[in-house]
C-alpha cells in the first residue's frame, strides 16, 4: 500500500465535525498532523507547501485536502492566490458562558 493509499483510509474513516480543536491534530496520521500543525501556527498553508510536507504531489495533496474539508478539519480560502490554493484550520465555535455581571 502506498503512502497516498494509507493516508486517504485513514482520513475516509475520520468522522465529520463542525470545526476542530488543536488536540483533534493528535488524532491525524503523523505525516498530516505535523503539516496541519505548522499550518496553524502560520495561520495558514498552501497546497504545493502542504505537498511538499507530506512528500506527495499536488493533484494527490489535492485529494487529502478536499477530503479534510469534507470532514470539516479545514476551510480553502475563498480568494485564490496567485501561488496556488491555500488552506486554513477550521477551529470549532466555542460557547462563551453569560455570567452575571455583579458577580
Amino acid at each position: 500500500m502506498t503512502l497516498f493509499e494509507e493516508l486517504d483510509q485513514a482520513l475516509g474513516l475520520l468522522p465529520v465535525v463542525r470545526g476542530i480543536l488543536p488536540a483533534d491534530l493528535l488524532d491525524l496520521p503523523e505525516s498530516i498532523g505535523e503539516s496541519l500543525g505548522k499550518m496553524v501556527r502560520n495561520r495558514s498553508i498552501l497546497l504545493k507547501e502542504f505537498a511538499a510536507e507530506v512528500g506527495l504531489p499536488e493533484t494527490e495533496a489535492l485529494h487529502l485536502m478536499s477530503i479534510l474539508v469534507a470532514k470539516g478539519y479545514v476551510v480553502e480560502e475563498e480568494q485564490k492566490e496567485p501561488n496556488g490554493i491555500r488552506y486554513h484550520a477550521n477551529f470549532a465555535q466555542i460557547r462563551s458562558r453569560h455570567l452575571p455581571l455583579d458577580l
